[in-house]
């Protein structure tokens, strides 16, 4: 076969990428064929036409290789394609016999039989694609090792929800292998827990349609064992030039066991709370660097303050303390952050209980400092302590009280001894006295006996020494007919001497006399402290002038009759009249 070849220029200039070439078979069928190429052939060739026609017909072009296989397939598949009259075309790695460098041309032919046969063909350097493609590819591979090692479940599903892509990551998390699931639709076999078919049908709807490109959701998923994972889903959607979605990618996390630690946190939280709560107690943390306090409950409340709400500003924390112990728990906790230790302290509320009654708190906690020794938090526990605080008061207001009562008694039983010794002489006195009084009256029976003044008065003494032993527990209540018609007499008008002018003394008595079963210096005592204590309630009652008020203590005696009510209230004397 003769070849022969022409240059032609008129080709526009294509920056030594493109050159292109055509050939003819003459008119009269000789098979002489003839070449006519465009454009800078030999720049993108690195020869010229006829070293390139000349390598072509001994097969030596500098070929390594192409889409075709060996060079030798690449021929023969040129051949094979001329003969058939196909269009042809080919990826070569083409040694440039100039430069020595290594390009890659795209070679495409195509045949047309009209009044002769013709080939026209082109070659491209497509160096940069082929090495963009390159690229990517490895790119490529580098991402599909990725989604391979990640521990994730990486699925990838058309639109008609056949799986393309299952990892290693989803084979760990499911159980089915790549070719158990791979082109199988990936609802089969219940994936989905019964409970969110309805949901996930819904989101996989507006992702099929477009509405949604990506979306998270969480829900329960079966594995092949039938176990049921909660499930994290990362889908996006990838679509074409168009716009039409071609696949969904997931990235598929298992938050079985977090779901179940943060089911298991809350229950403990929970468990705190109502612990904290029954036992009046509250923590809190102070950070410094975000200027911010947390509580475990509401705040205010706690304090008996709703109104400062559940949780206050760093600055506004004693707000819930009594102005009497502010500062001095301002220095506490100065101290504190000074010296690093531990610290407690206990104060009165602002707000006191409903009955008017204080509350009050104790605190313990402890500075938390950071890698440079800074102290960027306090931690803490505010605990009620109101009822124990009161409770200690009481006691110790008891124990003051048992102290007096214990002076007291000391005083009655020095009392009581000084009377018992001051009876003993009355005793010796008032029988010496008597035995003298009978003896003069013997001798003067006419006579007025001023003795008889000397013993009633030494009787009268004889009754105060008696009330001093009975103060001092050395006497017993003696029962005898007490007429207290008279007793009320004598108490009245003992008081209208030592109670003082603006306190009238009134008696109120029956003319018959009333006789009772008791002790008279026991009940005479007991009218005298209603009577001083009604005195001091009456002086009580100054005016602006710090004058005592005048007033009225009436003592009555009358006989009463009892029954129901007022029986039940006087109990446990009986029915009748007292």
């Amino acid at each position: 076969m003769h070849e022969t070849t022409e240059a032609n220029n008129d080709l526009p200039a294509t920056g030594s990428t493109l050159a292109a070439y055509e050939g003819y078979r003459l008119a009269d069928g000789m098979p002489t064929l003839r070449w006519h190429f465009f454009g800078d052939f030999a720049q993108v060739l690195g020869c010229t036409a006829d070293e390139f026609i000349r390598h072509y017909a001994q097969q030596t072009l500098p070929i390594l290789g192409g889409s075709c296989g060996h060079e030798t397939t690449i021929y023969d598949c040129r051949t094979a394609a001329l003969a058939r009259r196909e269009p042809w075309f080919c990826e070569v790695e083409w040694r440039h016999p100039t430069s020595g460098l290594t390009t890659w041309l795209l070679f495409r032919e195509f045949h047309h039989v009209d009044d002769q046969p013709t080939t026209t063909g082109v070659m491209m350097d497509i160096t940069k694609l082929k090495v963009a493609q390159d690229a990517e590819s490895g790119r490529n591979q580098v991402l599909s090792a990725h989604l391979e090692n990640t521990p994730l479940a990486v699925i990838e599903w058309q639109p008609d929800l056949r799986v393309l892509r299952w990892n290693n990551g989803a084979e760990a998390m499911f159980g089915w292998l790549e070719r158990e699931r791979v082109g199988q639709n990936i609802l089969n076999d219940g994936f989905v827990d019964t409970g969110d078919t309805g949901s996930v049908a819904t989101i996989i709807d507006e992702l099929i349609s477009g509405q949604v490109p990506r979306n998270i959701i969480v829900n329960r998923n079966r594995d092949k064992y039938g176990r049921v994972l909660t499930c994290e889903w990362r889908n996006s959607v990838v679509t074409d030039r168009q716009g039409q979605v071609v696949s969904i990618l997931s990235l598929v996390m298992d938050k079985t066991e977090q779901d179940q630690l943060q089911t298991e946190l809350q229950l403990r939280e929970e468990r705190l709370k109502t612990t904290l709560a029954y036992s009046k107690m509250l923590i809190w943390d102070r950070d410094y660097r975000r200027q911010q306090v947390e509580y475990s409950h509401h705040y205010g409340e706690y304090f008996g303050l709703p109104e400062l709400g559940a949780s206050i500003p760093l600055g506004e924390q004693f707000e819930v303390v009594h102005a009497s112990h502010r500062q001095e728990i301002r220095d506490v906790l100065r101290r504190a952050i000074e010296s690093g230790n531990e610290f407690t302290f206990r104060f009165r509320g602002s707000a006191d209980q409903p009955d008017q009654r204080p509350r009050w708190f104790e605190t313990y906690g402890r500075v938390i400092r950071d890698a440079g020794g800074v102290a960027t938090r306090i931690v803490g526990v505010t605990k009620d302590v109101t009822v124990e605080h009161l409770a200690r008061e009481e006691r110790q207001a008891l124990a003051q009280q048992m102290v007096e009562a214990r002076k007291y008694d000391s005083l009655g039983v020095l009392a009581g001894g000084v009377a018992h010794d001051f009876n003993n002489l009355l005793t010796v006195i008032t029988g010496n006295m008597e035995f003298l009084r009978e003896q003069l009256r013997s001798q003067f029976p006419a006579e007025p006996m001023e003795l008889d003044e000397v013993l009633q008065a030494a009787v009268r003494a004889r009754k105060l020494v008696e009330r001093l032993m009975s103060l001092s527990h050395r006497r017993t209540g003696a029962h005898e007919a007490v007429d207290l018609r008279t007793l009320v007499t004598s108490t009245g008008a003992l008081l209208r001497r030592t109670l003082g002018a603006n306190i009238d003394v009134v008696t109120d008595v029956p003319p018959e006399p009333l006789l009772i079963d008791g002790d008279s210096m026991l009940l005479e005592q007991a009218l005298l402290n209603l009577a001083l204590n009604a005195r001091d309630a009456i002086e009580s009652e100054e005016d602006s002038f710090h004058v005592p008020a005048h007033g009225t203590i009436t003592i009555a005696a009358r006989i009463a009759s009892l029954a129901g009510a007022e029986l039940r209230r006087w109990a446990p004397l009986q029915a009748g009249n007292c």
